[in-house]
C-alpha cells in the first residue's frame, strides 16, 4: 500500500451495515445517505482523512410490502389478441404452444406516506423468462434473471399507478416443448427506508 502526502481519503462507511448512496463531510461531522430494508437500530462507522466517525440510526418504518394482488389483465402479443382478466400464472394454461411476449397490467393506489422517505422496489416474483416493467408510462430497466427486481421509485406517484409487465419466453413452447411461461409472481412493491444518518468524529 502506498501513502501519498497530501492525498485526502474519500469519506466512506467502513462496516457495511447499510448500503450508502452518498457520504460527505460538513461542519457537524459525516452525513451518509443510506438505505435500510428492515426496521431496527443500526450502528454505523465511517472514515475520512484518517479520522473515524460513528453514529446510530433508528428505522421505525415497518417497511411492510405492498402486494399487487390485482386484478391483472394479460394480453398475448399476437394478431387478434385482447387483454383478458386472469390471475397471475403461466400462460401455458390457456396458450401452451405460444412463444413470444405477453403484457400483464394492473393498478395500485399509493398514498404520499407510501412514498415519503422511501425507495420502492418492484419485485416480480417468479418470471419465465425475461421481463420489462412500465410504471405510469415510464419504462424501467429490464429484469433478466432472478431475483426479478427493479427500482420503481421515480416512476411512482400518489394516487392511482398503472403497472405493466412485458414478459418474453423462449422458443421451446412453439416447438411443442411446453415450459412455464409468463408472470407467475407474487408481485409486490417492497419499501426501503431512504434516510440520512449522522456520524460524529470519535475522540
Amino acid at each position: 500500500m502506498v501513502f501519498r502526502h497530501g492525498v485526502r481519503d474519500t469519506a466512506h462507511l467502513t462496516d457495511g451495515t447499510l448500503p450508502a448512496d452518498a457520504v460527505s463531510l460538513d461542519r457537524q461531522g459525516m452525513r451518509a445517505a443510506v438505505t435500510a430494508t428492515a426496521p431496527g437500530t443500526y450502528t454505523l462507522t465511517g472514515l475520512a482523512d484518517g479520522r473515524t466517525y460513528r453514529g446510530t440510526m433508528n428505522v421505525t418504518d415497518p417497511l411492510t410490502p405492498i402486494a399487487l394482488d390485482g386484478p391483472w389483465t394479460v394480453r398475448l402479443e399476437q394478431d387478434g389478441a385482447v387483454a383478458t382478466e386472469r390471475p397471475l400464472g403461466s400462460w401455458t394454461t390457456f396458450a401452451p404452444t405460444f412463444s413470444g411476449s405477453a403484457v400483464y397490467t394492473t393498478t395500485v393506489t399509493l398514498t404520499a406516506a407510501d412514498l415519503a422517505r422511501r425507495k420502492l422496489i418492484l419485485d416480480l416474483g417468479e418470471v419465465h423468462d425475461l421481463a420489462t416493467a412500465t410504471v405510469n408510462g415510464a419504462e424501467l430497466p429490464a429484469a433478466l434473471w432472478h431475483p426479478y427486481t427493479v427500482d420503481a421509485t421515480t416512476a411512482l406517484r400518489p394516487g392511482v399507478n398503472t403497472i405493466s409487465v412485458r414478459v418474453t419466453n423462449t422458443l421451446a413452447n412453439s416447438r411443442n416443448k411446453i415450459l412455464a411461461s409468463g408472470l407467475v409472481g407474487p408481485v409486490a412493491l417492497r419499501p426501503r427506508a431512504a434516510l440520512t444518518a449522522r456520524l460524529e468524529a470519535t475522540r
